[in-house]
């Protein structure tokens, strides 16, 4: 699931999350391929991350 990149507001960035965990407990049965799918999705994504990486 391909989502808006990360922004800036707290708001948009729990709507994302939300989203993005709801589709992913849908569609992955196995719980270790989803939290480590949630993991990679909460590194490339986290208000917290430095986003101006080359």
């Amino acid at each position: 699931m391909k989502l808006v990149p990360p922004d800036t507001s707290l708001k948009d960035y729990k709507t994302r999350r939300s989203a993005f965990l709801t589709q992913l407990i849908a569609s992955t049965p196995n719980v270790s391929a989803r939290a480590k799918e949630f993991r990679r999705w909460m590194d490339e994504n986290s208000p917290d991350r430095d986003h101006d990486e080359a």
